[in-house]
């Protein structure tokens, strides 16, 4: 009875410790598809922040300007699931300089649409955010998928550009034997609680 209580652990242990790891690992985005509008003041137009790399990789002091009502399309290159964190770049003072998205999954990019800035198809909205702080996690269930979309919601003042996104990471999805270790050591506990119970 020791020895099967202790071998239970270790697959519970082991699972948890590789759940942990492969949690702790952070995917960026490989590639963004990208379509905006200019700000509505051409006094405050900046091409650089239309540079749609800008918003790859970790996050730093370049950033992507999704444009009033843009969309940008963010692939993975592989699938995620459970966590994604949107950074955001604002100067000056974010109380009073409002800049709104909405943030959304898929596996295919054909849901959404560029040219027209609207989101169709296999979609799934997973939150709303706004610039209020510099990241802004998201967690969400529903299965795994490969692509991110952001559509920029923000008001319409005059000096705006959008949205700023200096960078988008997501959680991998657990690989199967993880979650067999650990379903393994989950198992041999319960079935040893009850027989220790009886």
């Amino acid at each position: 009875m020791k020895k099967m209580f202790l071998l239970c652990t270790l697959f519970l242990l082991s699972g948890l410790t590789a759940l942990n790891s492969t949690y702790a690992d952070t995917i960026w985005a490989e590639q963004v598809l990208w379509s905006g509008e200019e700000s509505v003041d051409p006094d405050n137009y900046n091409p650089q922040r239309e540079v749609a790399d800008n918003a790859l990789g970790t996050p730093d002091d370049d950033f992507l300007s999704l444009g009033l009502g843009g969309l940008a399309i963010f692939d993975f290159g592989t699938e995620f699931s459970g966590t994604a964190i949107i950074f955001e770049t604002t100067w000056g003072n974010r109380d009073t300089y409002l800049e709104t998205a909405e943030v959304y999954v898929s596996n295919s990019p054909y849901g959404f649409n560029l040219e027209n800035f609207y989101i169709s198809g296999t979609f799934y909205k997973i939150g709303d955010i706004d610039n209020s702080s510099e990241e802004t996690v998201l967690n969400f269930s529903g299965g795994s998928f490969r692509y991110l979309a952001i559509l920029d919601t923000s008001p319409t003042v005059s000096g705006r550009d959008g949205f700023d996104i200096s960078g988008v990471s997501v959680s991998p999805v657990p690989e199967p034997a993880t979650m067999l270790l650990l379903g393994t050591g989950l198992v041999g506990l319960s079935t040893l609680r009850r027989k220790i119970i009886k």
